[in-house]
């Protein structure tokens, strides 16, 4: 597939309005009318193509999971743009290109899991965290795009992602208390935006 890209500049106003266009690329059918795209927005415009570096981590993380590509393209772009560095910290404490929370990535019983980011692999798996070392430095950084590219398609992976994105994009957001999709009003706001994302993204590829 090209690599040319359609997303979403996500906005996480409610009721905001959609431009919609007629669907015509492989993955619609019948052309089906796609909404994305945000009126408005003047910063990416309505198209943007994925930089190769990026699709590279999003390949190497979705591939090793058998998780859709698209779909794990679709939350790194709402997640942090196309940045694969760091980035800023969310206000509620998560951090890194796919924006974990401490817990989450060094396991939810790790003592003290709330101030700090472990990299210790091995320490992680003993308690059952997310975080991965794909590139096998040794280390299970939240800031590295290959390792959290892993790491996230691993958690989406275990929350149905194969059978149900716009569930696994809820439960990614707001964690599976707001599973299935429908539980959680601001979760399923966020699941709205990826899966616009993602259907934007397969109709134009």
């Amino acid at each position: 597939r090209s690599i040319l890209f359609t997303f979403l500049f996500y906005s996480s106003v409610r009721g905001e309005d959609y431009l919609s266009y007629p669907c015509s690329g492989a993955g619609c059918q019948g052309g089906t009318t796609i909404n994305a795209c945000p009126i408005g927005d003047g910063s990416l415009g309505c198209s943007t193509e994925i930089p190769p570096d990026v699709q590279a981590v999003v390949e190497g993380g979705a591939n090793a999971l058998g998780v859709d590509p698209f779909f794990l393209a679709s939350i790194k772009y709402i997640e942090n743009g196309w940045n694969l560095e760091g980035g800023a910290t969310s206000y509620a404490g998560a951090q890194g290109p796919f924006q974990f929370l401490s817990c989450t990535w060094d396991g939810w019983s790790m003592p003290g899991c709330s101030s700090f980011f472990e990299t210790d692999p091995n320490r992680i798996n003993q308690f059952g965290g997310l975080g991965r070392d794909a590139d096998g430095d040794g280390v299970a950084d939240v800031n590295n795009a290959v390792d959290a590219a892993l790491a996230s398609a691993t958690y989406l992976e275990s929350l149905g992602a194969n059978s149900d994105m716009r569930s696994a994009a809820a439960g990614y957001n707001g964690g599976g208390s707001c599973m299935p999709y429908g539980t959680c009003p601001d979760a399923d706001v966020y699941a709205d935006n990826v899966m616009n994302t993602y259907s934007r993204l397969v109709c134009s590829n």
